[in-house]
């Protein structure tokens, strides 16, 4: 077991949390780039839905994680490290639009709507962590 997956199993455990991570039985392009993921011109690997549940309280957290093309291509499936290292990145994302372009500006092709999502998603991490006492050690998480 690598360090970094064996952080992420402490982490699972002292957290209290299942963490459960399926192939999406259908493959879309991430939101960041179009509806279909036939006509995507983003490079991406599969789609996989994600839920954490924490398991004495029964909350969960599910959304959906698009793993790398290396990944797709080695035939490797995302591991609890990989979601939760995401997971720690959106935590930390500014709380609303105007704070996400101070930090990070808007690019050509980014919407607003984007950015609003992207925020939202944030937040919706935080509350979860938030809730079950565990954000400042999922932010840990590198």
């Amino acid at each position: 077991m690598t360090d970094y997956n064996k952080q992420a199993t402490d982490f699972i455990g002292v957290s209290r949390l299942t963490v459960t991570i399926t192939l999406a039985p259908k493959q879309t392009c991430p939101p960041w780039r179009g509806a279909h993921a036939e006509s995507c011109d983003h490079v991406h690997g599969y789609k996989y839905n994600i839920k954490l549940t924490h398991v004495p309280t029964g909350r969960s957290l599910r959304f959906p994680f698009w793993n790398s093309l290396s990944a797709k291509e080695e035939g490797e499936s995302p591991s609890a490290y990989d979601v939760l290292t995401c997971l720690s990145s959106d935590s930390s994302l500014p709380e609303d639009v105007d704070g996400y372009l101070a930090e990070f500006g808007y690019g050509k092709g980014v919407s607003v709507k984007l950015i609003e999502r992207t925020v939202k998603f944030g937040e919706k991490v935080r509350r979860f962590f938030n809730s079950i006492g565990a954000l400042d050690a999922l932010r840990e998480i590198s």
